[in-house]
């Protein structure tokens, strides 16, 4: 395979990515301007391989599950997954809220690569794979806080040019980011679901990975809204401790952080 035909499959994964419902050999020809006898011989490939699957009854391709396994295989080689595990869990039993972990896709997004959903018939529940803009989801803004200025100019010169916000009032809110501790998205990037997310230390000073709670719009507020912040920021704390081997009794502690924060706002 070509440089040429490499980059047109890279084409093909990002258009399907977005149609949940899959579209035809002719759409995908004409939306990526490709002719359409190499579209074809590329669709074929990609089927065969299990990269794509073509439903028999509307003839309208699909991402396949070749590509949840070469995806799930790069999240399970992140070291962080395996640490998050419990303290999220630990975070969901407290609070009952959708815990999530987002990474930084390397251009300007994020995506949801593990999630601890809350209990409640109304929860939030994105699938793992979610992405969602770095300049309007809390995660993204709590990762964008701890990297240079000059970085996220350059981010936001590049990607965010129908962002109504400019450059002074985005680091305006990175400034309140790094402040407070914790980013959040209010309605910005889904209509009806509120975050609060904080960026997780993992010994560098640009973070890629942020960890977050995810509430329906109709619980952001009142006392438990109040308190989330400092479970969040305990619990990530735990998390990047974790990371850099600074804990030793990790269960006693992981669980002792965490209720103390969550019962301590009580009191």
């Amino acid at each position: 395979m070509n440089v040429k035909s490499a980059a047109r499959v890279l084409d093909i994964f990002e258009l399907l990515a977005d149609q949940n419902q899959g579209i035809n050999i002719s759409e995908i020809s004409s939306r990526l301007e490709f002719p359409l006898s190499s579209t074809h011989a590329l669709l074929k490939t990609l089927v065969s391989r299990g990269y794509l699957i073509l439903e028999p009854t509307n003839r309208k391709y699909r991402l396949g599950a070749r590509l949840f396994e070469v995806g799930n295989q790069y999240i399970e080689d992140l070291s962080v997954v395996d640490i998050v595990q419990v303290p999220m869990r630990q975070m969901r039993e407290l609070c009952d809220e959708t815990i999530s972990l987002g990474i930084f896709d390397g251009i300007a997004g994020i995506i949801l690569i593990r999630k601890n959903e809350s209990s409640r018939a109304l929860r939030i529940g994105n699938p793992l794979g979610t992405r969602l803009p770095i300049h309007a989801s809390a995660m993204g803004k709590a990762i964008m806080a701890t990297w240079p200025k000059s970085e996220v100019q350059k981010l936001h010169e590049s990607y965010m040019q129908n962002y109504q916000v400019s450059t002074t009032q985005l680091f305006q809110i990175l400034d309140e980011v790094k402040e407070s501790g914790v980013a959040y998205d209010m309605e910005e990037s889904t209509e009806g679901v509120c975050a609060i997310a904080t960026a997780l230390d993992t010994g560098t000073n640009r973070a890629t990975t942020s960890l977050a709670v995810v509430v329906p719009s109709v619980r952001a507020e009142g006392e438990t809204w109040k308190r989330l912040p400092n479970l969040l920021i305990a619990g990530a704390k735990v998390i990047s401790d974790q990371y850099q081997g600074k804990e030793i009794d990790l269960a006693s502690t992981r669980i002792s952080q965490l209720e103390n924060t969550w019962v301590g706002d009580l009191t």
